[in-house]
């Protein structure tokens, strides 16, 4: 998740970025600045009214005044991870619904871990869950939202995240999905090894045997 910051003086800007970095093991999702284009614009109260419709906000002030999603300064840690897990979910949830460009972002079908995630992206119990039943296993988004009882919103997020950071396998692009022309004469090469002993002349068998002193009651 994205957040954008306006109407704050420089030294609420650097606080606040610091309260997000500390809360980075606490929340839902993982949140990085960026000047524009953000999911979440964080404003003063002033600046609210520059948001566009349809703009989510962060408000922050000394007093609130009815804003839906506000924190009062000085900050305190609780109340921002709060806020910002109840818009990371709201945000999650309008991208599964399908927000135009999420579906680039869909993992594929059938897929499963490639290494374990840094500590960064496993910043929730939730989170850990998912990464722990995904480990050595073909699964997908549905099943994985049913096994672990996580919310679709929380485990579409995170299958985001690993896809994003190149942690997924997807399941068509393994060699067990289609074999490789490799793995086709290899096959070949197997299915000749195992006729090839038909082919045996029988009276080779017969001097094998009697060398051994293995006799048969038959001719051979």
């Amino acid at each position: 998740m994205t957040f954008s910051l306006s109407g704050l003086t420089a030294h609420d800007e650097t606080l606040f970025k610091s309260f997000v970095r500390l809360l980075a093991h606490r929340t839902l999702q993982q949140w990085t600045f960026t000047p524009e284009k953000a999911d979440v614009h964080v404003v003063t109260q002033e600046a609210l009214k520059s948001l566009l419709p349809g703009q989510k906000a962060l408000v922050v002030g000394h007093a609130h005044n009815g804003e839906k999603n506000f924190v009062g300064m000085p900050f305190h840690a609780d109340a921002l991870e709060h806020v910002l897990n109840d818009l990371g979910s709201s945000v999650a949830s309008e991208k599964q619904a399908g927000t135009p460009g999420f579906a680039a972002d869909m993992p594929p079908a059938r897929f499963r871990l490639l290494r374990w995630p840094p500590s960064g992206m496993l910043s929730s119990t939730d989170r850990m869950r998912l990464a722990t039943m995904m480990t050595g296993k073909w699964t997908s988004l549905v099943a994985l939202h049913e096994r672990s009882g996580v919310p679709l919103a929380v485990c579409s997020q995170f299958m985001a995240d690993l896809q994003h950071a190149g942690l997924l396998l997807d399941f068509t692009q393994t060699p067990q999905a289609t074999p490789t022309q490799g793995q086709q004469d290899t096959a070949g090469a197997r299915s000749v090894t195992v006729t090839a002993p038909r082919n045996v002349e029988p009276g080779l068998i017969s001097r094998i045997r009697s060398r051994l002193g293995i006799f048969s009651s038959g001719r051979t």
